[in-house]
């Protein structure tokens, strides 16, 4: 399956999680899952488009799009994460997203 050919929708946003390697002093890496932290970032694959919401409102999403860096909690997109090819991808409803960075 090819990432880049998946769309969410209903108001959903693909993202990767960003690898993140630690460091020990003495120069031991951290493995990924080993890690403590509550606190992801990730990259924005694609968004959704616009969808009818329950009142029967045009919705979209703003403030995100595609190659944005964001910040999400690690329960974000719980029950919709999966590893492809060593990198971990979620599905995620914007809600999740704490903070984009921006340059």
């Amino acid at each position: 399956m090819e990432i880049k050919k998946l769309k969410p929708l209903n108001g959903y946003i693909l993202v990767r999680d960003n690898r993140k390697e630690e460091q020990t002093p003495g120069g031991i890496y951290i493995p990924e899952k080993a890690q403590d932290d509550h606190i992801v970032h990730g990259t924005v694959i694609t968004v959704s488009g616009p969808w009818i919401n329950d009142k029967g409102t045009r919705q979209e999403i703003r403030g995100v799009a595609p190659d944005d860096l964001v910040l999400y909690t690690f329960t974000a997109g719980a029950g919709n994460a999966w590893e492809e090819d060593g990198r971990t991808y979620r599905v995620i409803k914007p809600i999740e997203i704490l903070a984009k960075l921006v340059e």
